[in-house]
């Protein structure tokens, strides 16, 4: 994606998109995960670009040896205007500290009200933040998960009526004030529900993901909160793994525009356990995708090329210490090039 600050913003659709640096996920819900900024380091695995696993350290990372200008891999340039941007800001300044910050804290107790779902599920409502502007900042993410998806990688991850229908709610409602937007009844209600876990061991164990794969509800994982996003009625199509299915049934945590927002608690364990169905479905998409290109190259049967990657692949892991996904990509391309 080529973008000049000539460009259209592509939230408003009016004034040219002279932002740089525009986070599409909220810096301040990735500190934990990756970082301070210009100290981040993150790992952005994709089955889609040629490079399958991508390295990034802020400018004052120790790690960052590098003299290459590399593009933060939450952002990019020339996607919003200036006015877009900074209201887009308004939104993660009212909620962010409400939903992640504060929510676990003893000494914020009587701003949230805790409450057992009919399904063994937690959920704590948000007595001292407004619904429309929660609605709102869920589908600003929504919407830039989707737009970013859809321009990088050609990937819809909700239909394209229902994406521009997130653009003209954002964009309407983005033109109030926060007393303006509390006010407004007119704000259209769709279905979602937000998902942390109750504890987080391990700052770093979150992740940005989102797939393709499922539509009703489109999956969203946003570092330490999981969307399921539904859109204009609560529909569940497909089958969806443990402990996702049982979050999908909790209808107790469903957002109501006539109740405070809610956040639904699955344990730590569950959560971690999503997370490493993420990222082992992951590698077994790029080993495969790296097998069907060294059987391309030379010829060789799938389960033949399967084999002299993974053994040269772990051979490299072995005497560089590069993590397993990068040596499998030398390994790669270290084999097509000598055929």
């Amino acid at each position: 994606m080529n973008r000049t600050s000539k460009d259209v913003c592509l939230l408003c659709g009016f004034k040219p998109s002279t932002k740089k640096n525009s986070h599409w996920v909220p810096a301040a819900m990735l500190k934990s995960m990756v970082g301070k900024r210009y100290n981040e380091e993150s790992y952005q695995f994709s089955s889609f670009q040629k490079r399958k696993l991508d390295v990034y350290y802020g400018r004052d990372n120790l790690k960052n040896t590098d003299t290459t200008i590399k593009q933060n891999h939450y952002s990019l340039d020339y996607i919003f205007c200036d006015d877009c941007e900074n209201k887009l800001g308004v939104l993660e300044s009212a909620v962010i500290p409400v939903i992640q910050n504060e929510i676990r804290l003893e000494r914020k107790r009587p701003n949230y009200k805790e409450e057992l779902g009919e399904d063994g599920i937690t959920l704590k409502k948000c007595l001292r933040l407004n619904n429309n502007i929660f609605r709102l900042f869920i589908y600003s993410i929504v919407w830039r998960f989707s737009l970013i998806h859809q321009l990088e990688d050609n990937i819809q991850l909700i239909s394209k009526d229902l994406q521009e229908d997130l653009r003209l709610i954002l964009n309407e409602s983005l033109s109030l004030d926060l007393k303006e937007i509390i006010e407004n009844d007119s704000i259209h209600s769709l279905v979602f529900q937000v998902f942390t876990a109750d504890s987080f061991d391990d700052g770093t164990e979150g992740t940005v993901y989102s797939e393709e794969i499922h539509k009703d509800p489109a999956l969203f994982f946003v570092n330490e909160f999981i969307i399921l996003f539904y859109g204009n009625e609560y529909t569940i199509t497909g089958e969806y793994y443990f402990p996702i299915e049982r979050m999908i049934q909790s209808v107790d945590v469903l957002n109501s525009k006539d109740d405070h927002p809610k956040i639904g608690f699955i344990s730590n364990a569950s959560f971690n356990e999503l997370i490493n169905r993420i990222f082992g479905d992951g590698a077994k998409v790029i080993l495969t995708s790296l097998t069907n290109s060294v059987a391309s190259c030379t010829g060789l049967s799938f389960i033949e090329s399967r084999y002299h990657l993974y053994k040269l692949g772990m051979d490299i892991h072995q005497k560089t210490g590069s993590n397993i996904i990068q040596s499998f990509e030398e390994a790669a391309e270290l084999i097509c090039s000598n055929n």
